[in-house]
């Protein structure tokens, strides 16, 4: 695998099996509050998201055929102890998919 950084994220060459994770989000809060991860709607037959405790992870659960480039909406729901809604932020994600097999 070569991974390089770029300016706000990560760059890696690498053939991908539908079980790596794709991306891992985080919620930073304190322990009365709770998250949860939802993938948007168009993208649920390519990706699912993976939830430990506060961090997300995107897999991605079919083969994507390239060169595309795919956007995945991380809707993450922050709640209350009472379940009360508290903040609905998304997070969007690029998945650049080469024409090669690596």
């Amino acid at each position: 695998m070569d991974c390089s950084s770029v300016d706000d994220g990560y760059s890696c060459l690498k053939r991908c099996y539908p079980s790596d994770p794709v991306s891992r989000v985080r919620a930073q809060m304190d322990t009365p509050f709770s998250v949860e991860y939802k993938i948007d709607k168009a993208n649920r037959d390519t990706f699912m998201v993976q939830q430990d405790r506060n961090i997300g992870i995107v897999k991605m659960i079919t083969p994507i055929n390239g060169p595309k480039a795919v956007v995945v909406r991380l809707h993450l729901n922050i709640y209350s102890r009472s379940h009360v809604l508290l903040a609905h932020n998304i997070a969007i994600i690029t998945v650049y998919v080469s024409p090669y097999t690596f």
